[in-house]
């Protein structure tokens, strides 16, 4: 059982940085470090992330490795990949899908999860700006949460 977990686990990385790199590798705009925080849901679950968020052409992506707390639950870790369009109107408006995928070690088992998410993200300078999404997760511990979130983007351009 570990074996396939382990080969999963690392199939999804290797798919998931190669895809995350040819989507923000077509002439970024923009990319940048999330360090996001959501709102603790009604069951309490939260998830606290950091990874890669990438504006280019109208699309967005990001790579995440997020750590998952919920009250009946327990804790776990996953990675999450998404990708969708955006549209820069003064902010920039984005629409898209994800996966997430990890483990739970107080349960013994893996994490998995889709979602569609929206969101905005602003930039105060050229350093530094802030991001605000929302995410309707499905089949994440059998069932659906309805996840905001509130991060910070740091970029060194």
């Amino acid at each position: 059982m570990n074996s396939k977990i382990i080969f999963a686990v690392t199939a999804i990385l290797l798919a998931s940085y190669i895809f995350a790199g040819q989507v923000l590798a077509i002439e970024p705009e923009r990319n940048y470090l999330l360090i996001e925080r959501s709102k603790a849901t009604d069951s309490g679950f939260q998830s606290t992330t950091i990874g890669a968020f990438g504006l280019s052409n109208n699309m967005f992506a990001h790579l995440n490795l997020s750590y998952l707390e919920s009250g009946s639950n327990g804790r776990g870790s996953v990675i999450d990949l998404g990708l969708g369009y955006s549209y820069k109107l003064g902010v920039n408006f984005f629409a898209g899908a994800g996966y997430m995928l990890g483990y739970n070690p107080k349960k013994s088992e893996v994490i998995n999860a889709y979602y569609p998410e929206v969101g905005i993200a602003a930039e105060f300078t050229p350093q530094f700006g802030v991001v605000v999404s929302g995410k309707r997760l499905y089949k994440i511990y059998g069932q659906r949460e309805d996840v905001i979130s509130f991060g910070l983007l740091f970029s060194d351009k």
